[in-house]
C-alpha cells in the first residue's frame, strides 16, 4: 500500500504507481474532497513524503499544487481525486524570502528600500503592519482589511499610515 504524508503528518492512501504530477486517492464523498483541498496548503506541502508500507520511498520539499488543481471521477461508488505537485520555482521562493525579510525592518529602514515593497492593489488582504507602495510613497496597514479600489492608502488614514521616505 502506498501513502502520501504531508508536513502536518496527514497521510492518505494513493494509487500505486503515482508520481508527483499524477497522484490519485480514493474518497467517499465530496466533503472528503473539501477536506483534502484544505490539507493541500502551501504550509502543508513544505515536506511531502511517499511511503510504501512503512518504508520511505521519496521525500520532497517546498511543493505546490499543479494546475489544474484537481480532477475528480466517480467510479464504483467512490470518488477518485487526482492532483499533481511541483516544486515551487526558485524565483518565487526567493520573492517570499525577501518579503519575509522586509517585514522585520523598522519603518526607518523600510523607507530606505521602499522600492522593494509590493505595489498596493485593490481586493487584496492586508494584515496589520504590512507595508505597500502607492504613488511613490510607502504605507503601513493600521489594521487587518481587504483593500478597496475606490479607497487607496492616501485617502484612508484610518487604515494606512504613510511612512516618510528618506533619500
Amino acid at each position: 500500500m502506498e501513502r502520501l504524508r504531508l508536513a502536518d503528518g496527514t497521510e492518505m492512501e494513493i494509487s500505486e504507481g503515482s508520481d508527483l504530477r499524477n497522484i490519485t486517492t480514493g474518497l467517499k464523498s465530496y466533503a472528503e474532497l473539501d477536506g483534502l483541498a484544505g490539507k493541500l496548503t502551501r504550509e502543508n506541502l513544505t515536506r511531502v513524503q511517499f511511503l510504501t508500507d512503512e518504508m520511505l520511498t521519496g521525500e520532497y520539499r517546498d511543493m505546490e499544487l499543479c494546475t489544474p488543481e484537481f480532477t475528480v471521477v466517480q467510479k464504483e461508488g467512490i470518488l477518485l481525486a487526482g492532483f499533481g505537485l511541483q516544486e515551487i520555482p526558485a524565483a518565487e521562493k526567493q520573492q517570499e524570502e525577501i518579503h519575509m525579510a522586509l517585514s522585520y525592518l523598522t519603518d526607518e529602514e523600510a523607507a530606505t528600500v521602499s522600492g522593494l515593497y509590493p505595489e498596493w492593489k485593490p481586493d487584496t488582504r492586508y494584515q496589520t503592519g504590512e507595508r505597500a507602495a502607492y504613488q511613490d510613497m510607502l504605507y503601513r496597514a493600521r489594521q487587518d482589511h481587504t483593500s478597496d479600489g475606490q479607497y487607496p492608502p492616501d485617502t484612508v488614514p484610518a487604515l494606512w499610515d504613510m511612512i516618510p521616505l528618506t533619500e
